[in-house]
């Protein structure tokens, strides 16, 4: 025996904690999601979209768990609010990783014809609210989009990007409340 330890640095053990959340955060996301896919099929576009938030927000709060078990165990009751956001955004990733892939599920195997079905529902509540040459010029702009942005692959990046944005939100805040330059005193 050497009589040396092998003495974990922060980098090591920041990588086990966005692992261990990160696998964590990735596989909740990937479950709500397509739990509620499933059990609401036949809800309304408006209830899905509160679920799929609610699944979000609850995906994303392991950020501050993740966040907060890097300052009292890894690092010793502190952590800067660059290293605490690092650590939010990671598990972010994660997140926003099994959102995607939820999504993309969901949009060629679960349900394919979403996008045919929600573009019709989006053209029925606008020709219902516009009068016909309204409609027009905003049934072309919607048609615009589809074809723009109404792939799996372009969904699924919608949904990752916009999980990002909202855990990058939950990171600044969650890093800024438990950023502790020195540890609590016991």
């Amino acid at each position: 025996e050497s009589g040396t330890s092998y003495v974990p640095n922060k980098t090591t053990t920041m990588k086990a904690t966005i692992t261990k959340y990160g696998l964590r955060g990735f596989v909740l996301a990937l479950t709500l999601f397509l739990i509620g896919f499933l059990v609401g099929k036949s809800l309304s576009y408006t209830t899905h979209e509160i679920i799929g938030y609610l699944s979000i927000f609850i995906s994303l709060s392991l950020v501050y768990f993740a966040i907060r078990h890097y300052r009292d165990v890894e690092s010793g009751g502190t952590i800067s609010l660059g290293r605490g956001l690092i650590v939010g955004l990671l598990i972010s990733a994660f997140v926003s990783l099994g959102s995607a892939v939820a999504d993309a599920v969901y949009t060629t195997v679960i349900y394919p014809d979403f996008m045919t079905e929600y573009t019709a529902y989006t053209l029925e509540n606008l020709q219902a609210e516009l009068s016909p040459a309204e409609f027009e010029v905003e049934k072309a702009k919607v048609m615009d989009q589809v074809k723009i942005f109404g792939s799996p692959f372009m969904l699924a990046l919608i949904m990752f990007v916009t999980v990002m944005i909202i855990g990058f939100i939950l990171s600044l805040l969650s890093a800024l409340v438990l950023s502790r330059k020195t540890a609590k005193a016991a």
